[in-house]
């Protein structure tokens, strides 16, 4: 996820993320591995890289090549880092994330984090809300925040017209084959109107955190935990994690410092 993490034993010692040396987001110019953090780190801490003992690696791409060191499941390693740098001796687990699965459920006791057997198929959240955020002319790296950010202009709008676009079956998330084309209908009416922009922004939004809670209620009623961690890139979205926490499903909720890519190399 572009980010290294450096530790001495059992101890962490160093985090950080290529961006935040090159100064260029993943993907744009040094898209390569994070040497450039890993570089910083070693000097920060006075020690080499021929010091490296062991090296571990959470591939977006389990199917990619060799990518130098030990592997651990890419959604394994969000449920890790959501868990174990949380306050919970026990906790349900939920990542929402664009890799595949795209939907994983986690137990976490004491140091173990056990995955469950939960179907999914098809797109996940974070795939919905940024087919959504297109809709609107949105589709650099940072269109998922702009449309947060133009949907709490009105925040907590529902729309019932636009309710049956998105809905949660047994094991997916349906979206209207129509989805697009009816929301770019209802843009065109407001095209210079900001406010009713915002508020068709915020009822989709509002839509998506109902099916998420939807979701969780099924975690909760199978699991019985009633602690709760969010991982995935889906998180980053305090809206949700907002409806989330004050939804009352669990009496605790944990979402770590950086619950996306970068953060998994906690």
């Amino acid at each position: 996820g572009g980010a290294i993490a450096l530790a001495d034993g059992d101890r962490l010692v160093g985090v950080c993320a290529q961006e935040r040396v090159t100064r260029a987001r993943a993907g744009e110019g040094d898209a390569g591995e994070p040497t450039a953090a890993l570089d910083l780190l070693l000097a920060r801490t006075g020690r080499a890289k021929g010091e490296i003992a062991r090296t571990i690696v959470a591939p977006v791409d389990p199917a990619s090549g060799d990518a130098g060191g030990e592997r651990i499941d890419h959604h394994r390693a969000h449920a890790c880092t959501a868990f174990l740098t949380s306050p919970f001796n026990d906790a349900a687990i939920l990542i929402c994330d664009r890799e595949s699965p795209k939907i994983s459920v986690w137990t976490g006791s004491g140091t173990s984090v056990t995955s469950v057997a939960w179907a999914w198929t098809g797109e996940g959240f974070s795939d919905v809300f940024t087919r959504l955020a297109a809709v609107f002319g949105f589709v650099s790296a940072a269109a998922d925040q702009r449309l947060e950010a133009l949907a709490r202009l009105v925040p907590g709008t529902t729309d019932l017209s636009l309710e049956s676009l998105l809905s949660l079956e047994d094991d997916r998330l349906f979206v209207s084959p129509s989805l697009e084309t009816v929301i770019a209908g209802r843009l065109k009416d407001a095209r210079d109107d900001l406010m009713h922009r915002a508020r068709i922004a915020s009822a989709l939004q509002s839509r998506l955190g109902d099916l998420l809670l939807e979701l969780l209620v099924r975690i909760q009623k199978q699991l019985g935990d009633e602690r709760l961690c969010l991982g995935g890139s889906f998180f980053y979205h305090s809206s949700m994690n907002t409806r989330v926490k004050t939804a009352g499903l669990f009496n605790a909720v944990f979402v770590p410092i950086d619950p996306g890519n970068s953060g998994i190399a906690v």
